[in-house]
């Protein structure tokens, strides 16, 4: 009988690269940015206010939608000695040989390095996790906006601590990050998404605040919070 046994990989055997932001965009299978409606809900805004930074949010979490119908998800990056890490993370698109385990492996990048810029990512990286996904929607937001480029970056710390609670995210994020797949994100992030109407946003000394609705009540004892923007009543929230 022929052997079943699979057939060892070779150099020669590579698989598929896994498309990048650069390549979809160039291709026309990136979706475009509403630049209307970005522009008519932030354009000329460069007040730090709870509601301003709840509308930069919500347009960055549906550029990382938008992104994820293209490239891939990856969990954040291990540090040594620190399983819980949430170090930045991609992978390459292009898969690389390695003789040594006889294996094809997409390489990590580091997207703190200083060699590793918002155009390598674009061009190079098939999978982002969701802080390096954010870094380069918040870049080209600002491209299209420099006047609200503060705005986004307090969206991108937003959207880490909405991930964070779980009663906004619907999971446990420590455990589920290194664990999702590229729908398992998309599914969560349009979650965090919907919540935001019912979603407390306030101003810290640096960073953004967060409530989910059932916490709302909080917000006044945060004595550090200079700007509060209020959920909206679940019934007209409903009704958007």
């Amino acid at each position: 009988m022929p052997s079943t046994a699979p057939k060892p990989a070779t150099e020669h055997d590579s698989p598929a690269a896994a498309m990048t932001l650069g390549q979809a965009r160039a291709s026309g299978t990136m979706p475009r940015l509403d630049r209307h409606r970005l522009r008519a809900q932030l354009g000329l805004t460069e007040d730090i206010t709870g509601a301003n930074v709840r509308r930069a949010t919500d347009f960055l979490l549906q550029r990382l939608l938008d992104y994820y119908t293209v490239i891939q998800y990856t969990g954040p990056g291990y540090v040594f000695g620190r399983v819980s890490s949430s170090w930045p993370s991609a992978l390459r698109a292009a898969p690389q040989y390695n003789p040594y385990h006889d294996c094809w492996q997409h390489a990590e990048m580091n997207p703190v390095h200083p060699t590793c810029t918002l155009a390598e990512l674009e061009g190079h990286a098939g999978w982002m996790c969701t802080d390096t996904a954010a870094k380069v929607a918040a870049a080209e937001l600002a491209t299209e906006l420099p006047e609200a480029r503060e705005l986004f970056q307090q969206a991108r710390y937003a959207i880490e601590c909405l991930l964070e609670d779980s009663s906004i995210s619907g999971v446990r994020w420590c455990d589920s990050r290194r664990r999702l797949k590229t729908p398992g994100i998309r599914k969560v992030l349009a979650r965090i998404k919907a919540t935001l109407p019912v979603t407390a946003f306030g101003i810290g000394a640096v960073r953004p605040v967060v409530l989910a609705s059932s916490s709302a009540g909080a917000a006044l004892t945060l004595r550090h919070v200079r700007d509060w923007s209020m959920p909206m009543p679940t019934q007209l929230a409903s009704a958007m």
